[in-house]
């Protein structure tokens, strides 16, 4: 397990790497490249699965979504499935979503166990 200035990362056993947001995190773009490289060291620097949990998130820069879909993102990041929740993840997620090309798969989900089906039917 890793912890960030405002994300926690562990391995899940079935296959990804769980990334979850501090309570009021601001995500900015130093944050995300630091949650990048935190991703790819608990996955034992091999691409993954990741499972964001942004449902306590305060904001996210413009920055922090470029480097979420950068090149060195989709070398991180196999498939991307985030939780939102709350009306603030929800507008950060779907405009996150709607306003950047993803590279890789990227979905948004309100249930966890929808977003673990999700993940776990798409490779590495």
């Amino acid at each position: 397990m890793l912890q960030t200035r405002i994300c926690s990362f562990e391995s899940d056993p079935r296959g990804f790497v769980r990334a979850t947001m501090s309570r009021g995190a601001e995500l900015e773009g130093r944050d995300a490249r630091e949650a990048l490289e935190s991703t790819w060291a608990v996955a034992g620097d091999q691409r993954t699965r990741v499972l964001v949990d942004m449902r306590l998130i305060r904001s996210e820069t413009r920055e922090a979504q470029q480097e979420f879909v950068s090149d060195y993102s989709a070398t991180v990041c196999s498939a991307v499935g985030i939780l939102i929740g709350s009306p603030v993840s929800r507008v950060i997620g779907n405009f996150f979503l709607r306003l950047n090309k993803h590279q890789v798969p990227t979905k948004l989900f309100n249930d966890g166990d929808a977003a673990v089906s999700w993940l776990l039917t798409n490779d590495p």
